[in-house]
């Protein structure tokens, strides 16, 4: 899986433990898909990393996971069309 995680360049340390917490995220929810909060938008959930304060929204069917949008939980919520 690629993943890129825009973070500042003051620290690529750091943003190498936010992307590894982020795949670690993702590889919990391909094993328990049900995982994490509902969200407005219908079949749509959200997980929040553990270590670090990022939110993963997704959704599951019997046969696929789909990460659908990744961000910091300090930023404001995303509009409903960018996570369609």
């Amino acid at each position: 899986m690629a993943l890129k995680i825009r973070l500042t360049v003051r620290s690529p340390k750091g943003a190498e433990r936010v992307r590894r917490e982020i795949e670690r995220t993702i590889a919990s929810l391909s094993e328990h898909p049900g995982i994490g909060h509902s969200t407005r938008i219908g079949g749509l959930r959200v997980i929040t990393t553990r270590r670090y304060p990022y939110l993963v929204y997704h959704h599951a069917t019997d046969a696929e996971l789909t990460v659908v949008h990744i961000r910091h939980g300090v930023r404001a919520s995303p509009a409903p069309e960018d996570l369609r």
